[in-house]
């Protein structure tokens, strides 16, 4: 109990420090995240639109059930692009952006559907999987992934602590038969790509699809990506 309370009195000290250093330094690091994003989309600083933004923070991270400690979070922005809203990183130092998300999303599913099977119809992906993929193939925080690059970000975009998640439909498979299918996927994926790749399966037959389609969207609902591909499978 002490050690926490010390723990929480330095996190806002800590914090009231930093919320004055941030109202200094919020001009230099946004304008530092529009270059970045000039250089690497080759556009107008202009074309960036600032929707929202996190300062930097210090906060009391958790890495398990009764371990506590005390962890940084960098400054993070919001920007609208050609119509699309994104996030923008810093993290030791440098920005990472998630603008492609989207498009990597349907790349990658794209590739599994066409190269492991045809029911897979949705990969669930999230900023961090960039992050992961630019870690474990050293590629630079500029560099514009494209179609092409979809097997190799499958392979290469995965962590143990945080698996991706593939969506199967099957309007035949009952809910009995789900973790034979689920093996089943998984062994053939990671044969496919010759790895040992960690992720999940999510199975959807028709009961399931249907009863998702009809339920109220939320803006940043990970559930409701798959239902726009499910025409795929008519």
């Amino acid at each position: 109990m002490k050690k926490t309370m010390i723990i929480l009195v330095i996190v806002l000290l800590l914090s009231l420090i930093y919320s004055l250093l941030n109202t200094t330094s919020y001009s230099f690091v946004k304008a530092r995240a529009v270059n970045y994003l000039c250089d690497k989309y080759d556009a107008d600083k202009d074309e960036f639109e600032l929707v929202d933004y996190k300062p930097s923070s210090f906060y009391i991270g958790s890495s398990g059930e009764w371990v506590q400690h005390l962890a940084f979070s960098d400054f993070s922005f919001e920007f609208k692009y050609k119509t699309k809203n994104f996030f923008v990183n810093r993290y030791k130092g440098k920005f990472y952006d998630d603008y492609q998300i989207d498009d990597i999303e349907k790349w990658c599913t794209e590739w599994l559907k066409e190269n492991v099977d045809e029911k897979i119809i949705g990969v669930s992906l999230k900023s961090n999987n960039i992050g992961f993929y630019q870690k474990n193939t050293k590629t630079n925080n500029k560099y514009i992934l494209s179609k092409k690059d979809a097997e190799d970000f499958v392979i290469n975009c995965y962590s143990k602590e945080y698996p991706n998640c593939i969506f199967y439909y099957d309007e035949k498979i009952d809910e009995k038969d789900y973790q034979e299918e689920r093996d089943y996927i998984k062994n053939t994926i990671n044969k496919k790509l010759n790895s040992h790749m960690e992720f999940q399966v999510k199975i959807i037959n028709r009961q399931y699809l249907t009863r998702t389609v009809m339920k109220p969207k939320t803006e940043n609902d990970s559930w409701d990506w798959y239902i726009e591909y499910s025409s795929w499978y008519k």
